[in-house]
């Protein structure tokens, strides 16, 4: 606000755009006499004068104000007083001041919150949830392991899985604890029904007992359906559904009243768990992106955002066994707490990483 040559009035004048006003900024300027001194009122938006009004002038006054803005004026409530007539009101610039103080203040804040919101979404504890975990199975894949029987592990678990499942399995000499030999068994079929999710269609319509019977290897079905319901969203299925129109003509006894979509945002979170979980179990923390990029069927480079979003570290090194460039991924720090790791004592980096 400005002192003005036009009467008892104060102008708010926006110099950054024009919003509702046909001159130029250039023109306000050279009109108003806008200088450096009103730079918090400058630098509002339209909407930030428009709350400014409100809190001055109440909600009534506000939008008569508001509607004189237009006409580049504001009524006499915006004078101090009588004899300081055109003066600026103090009162108001100050109030803009502290407006633009808690406007960057919320902001930081937000920037903040999402970064802890981040950070406990891909903690150790977000990418291998308790309650999901305690519902996973995984006496039938020790058995396996204990029995060195390839052919049931390829029953239960996918390639990459079954090759991280059997790189953990060789260092559980040094684990003492059953609990953290049971833990990395459970995450590694946990590990493997993401992956199982992530390569299904988007739209999902068999019911969770037949997915589980089927497609999720007799995975339990609490388990599964609290897994659908981190990673999909679950929609009801209408008469008119493509998918339920073809389930009721070929296989009517797999008719189910939901269906479980994978949309664009949560098969992003999904493939950012899968990357996270399969570093977490990877020997030393460390895998070679070429691995998990193909188990995705995504290029390396595809890779790159999902790393970033996990705050991980990337790096351009050799790899021993394709003798060509690859990426490296591992914790940004290593050296996590005890109570974070899942393996006690890290082996050395190999090309099977």
């Amino acid at each position: 606000m400005n002192e003005s040559k036009h009467g008892n009035k104060v102008f708010l004048v926006p110099a950054q755009a024009p919003f509702h006003f046909k001159q130029e900024i250039e023109g306000f300027n050279e009109t108003y006499g806008v200088t450096e001194d009103n730079e918090a009122i400058k630098n509002m938006t339209y909407m930030q004068k428009k709350a400014l009004l409100v809190q001055n002038f109440g909600v009534l006054k506000a939008q008569r104000a508001t509607a004189s803005l237009i006409t580049n004026k504001v009524e006499d409530e915006g004078v101090t007083n009588r004899e300081g007539r055109g003066a600026r009101d103090e009162n108001i610039h100050s109030k803009a001041l502290e407006m633009e103080k808690y406007l960057k203040d919320d902001k930081r804040n937000g920037e903040n919150s999402v970064a802890q919101k981040r950070k406990q979404l891909y903690s150790l504890q977000g990418l291998l949830p308790e309650n999901i975990l305690t519902l996973i199975p995984y006496k039938q894949t020790f058995l396996a392991l204990q029995a060195n029987d390839q052919e049931q592990l390829e029953k239960l678990l996918n390639p990459f899985t079954r090759k991280s499942m059997q790189a953990a399995y060789q260092g559980f000499s040094q684990i003492e604890q059953k609990r953290d030999k049971k833990q990395i068994m459970k995450s590694h079929v946990y590990l493997d029904a993401l992956i199982t999710l992530h390569r299904l269609p988007q739209q999902i319509h068999k019911p969770i007992e037949i997915l589980s019977e089927q497609i999720f290897k007799e995975l339990n079905v609490d388990a599964l359906r609290a897994i659908l319901e981190k990673f999909t969203e679950v929609q009801e299925m209408r008469d008119g559904d493509i998918g339920k129109k073809r389930m009721r003509e070929e296989k009517p006894e797999e008719l189910s009243d939901i269906k479980f979509v994978k949309t664009k945002e949560l098969q992003k979170v999904l493939i950012i768990n899968i990357i996270g979980v399969a570093v977490n179990l990877a020997r030393n923390n460390r895998l070679w992106a070429s691995s998990i990029a193909k188990t995705l069927k995504k290029d390396v480079g595809d890779l790159k955002n999902f790393v970033k979003e996990l705050g991980y570290t990337m790096e351009v090194q050799k790899n021993l066994k394709s003798n060509e460039q690859d990426l490296i991924i591992y914790l940004r720090n290593p050296a996590r707490n005890k109570e974070e790791k899942l393996v006690s004592k890290p082996k050395e980096l190999t090309a099977d990483a």
